[in-house]
């Protein structure tokens, strides 16, 4: 929603911006802060990768959408150095060279799980970052 409140926000038929942002800033922004803190009670393991990358993806969203650079530090910060399945360290918990071209490939942490999963795992990885940021992450993980 945030997302596509993004893609409206100049459509001058369309004036509630302002509305919009007031419900993700009071509905979805605390919901979203609050699972990667506090996981709903639950150990931090609990969850798998798709629950804090979901998140993550949501609350980056809303802090564009808003304008607040809270709300876009704390997801990037978190996918960066968390401490849950969706943070880069534990959601592409594997990487390796691929023989012959030197390729780095990385193994997704649901990839024991059906393809939706692993699939959209590396669709939240991927959908906000730079190639070249996800593949310095790689390379960075084999050192």
């Amino acid at each position: 929603m945030a997302n596509a409140a993004e893609v409206l926000r100049d459509y001058d038929g369309w004036g509630r911006v302002d509305s919009m942002i007031d419900m993700m800033r009071s509905v979805f922004l605390p919901i979203n802060s609050d699972f990667l803190v506090n996981y709903t009670g639950a150990f931090i393991d609990y969850y798998w990768a798709n629950w804090d990358l979901c998140n993550i993806a949501s609350l980056y969203a809303i802090g564009v959408l808003a304008d607040n650079q809270t709300s876009i530090d704390q997801p990037v910060d978190y996918f960066k150095t968390g401490a849950g399945m969706g943070a880069v360290d534990i959601a592409i918990w594997m990487v390796s060279d691929e023989e012959g071209s030197g390729k780095h490939l990385g193994q997704g942490q649901e990839a024991d799980r059906y393809q939706g999963h692993s699939l959209l795992d590396f669709d939240r990885i991927l959908a906000g970052y730079h190639p070249n940021f996800v593949t310095s992450i790689f390379i960075s993980k084999q050192s």
